[in-house]
């Protein structure tokens, strides 16, 4: 028995180098994103690895974003992998430690949650004209008045509204149930939780996005899309700029 537990030994530790050699070659594949409390797994590739290595990679990137060692059991694990291989966009588990794993599309998260991390919500009345320091995200936004000649499509951090088409007061916000907008280009109207989903913009991103909002629905989407009731055109006479930069 002694002799038979020995090789047993030699033979699980030579395997167990070998696994953690193939583990440390999975970490430093492009595949994998390593961030500040976050790793991010490219789904179709971590599948491809046989299940013994998977779940060791698993465990040992729980264990890097832990302040404890072994604190994550054999069930822990089996439920990361389970988001890997079958659930859905949206599907997530909370773990020991304050760890967080997601699924969102192709991508799997996993994350160490802090104050940082949660929901972002602020409300804000647009100052017309003038400047309005929106806290929460550290940006300064300023608003002027002018005509359709002065306007520079291609100048960076600056919206154009036509200012006629818009029903005052202008909000600066995150999002809220129920928003919808009209996209630019289109005569029906969208919810905005519709127009994330169909962009695979991930759950955790669309609570941090701006949105521009007047009495009547969302105008303004943050670095993508604006409301085609509020576009300049032809007839555009009066035209509110909007200049976003840091504080």
């Amino acid at each position: 028995i002694e002799e038979n537990l020995a090789q047993m030994a030699e033979i699980l530790q030579l395997e167990d180098a070998l696994i953690r050699q193939q583990v440390n070659d999975a970490l430093q594949s492009p595949f994998i994103q390593i961030l500040h409390n976050k790793i991010i797994l490219k789904v179709e590739h971590v599948n491809q690895q046989p299940i013994a290595i998977r779940r060791r990679l698993l465990k040992t990137i729980l264990e890097s974003l832990s302040p404890v060692k072994n604190g994550f059991s054999f069930v822990h694990v089996t439920s990361a992998d389970e988001l890997l291989q079958k659930a859905d966009s949206g599907k997530r588990i909370d773990l020991p430690c304050g760890i967080e794993v997601r699924r969102e599309y192709q991508d799997l998260i996993l994350e160490r949650k802090n104050e940082s991390s949660q929901k972002m919500e602020y409300e804000y009345t647009l100052n017309i004209p003038g400047s309005t320091y929106i806290a929460e995200r550290k940006l300064v936004i300023r608003t002027a008045m002018m005509t359709t000649e002065n306007i520079d499509f291609k100048s960076p951090g600056k919206v154009y509204l036509d200012l006629d088409r818009i029903q005052q007061p202008l909000l600066i916000r995150t999002r809220r149930d129920g928003d919808w907008f009209q996209p630019l280009g289109m005569t029906g109207r969208q919810k905005i939780k519709t127009f994330f989903i169909n962009r695979k913009i991930p759950r955790v991103d669309r609570d941090q996005l701006m949105l521009l909002a007047d009495n009547i629905s969302v105008i303004w989407i943050e670095n993508m899309h604006l409301n085609d009731r509020v576009r300049i055109t032809a007839e555009t006479k009066n035209v509110l700029k909007l200049e976003i930069s840091g504080s």
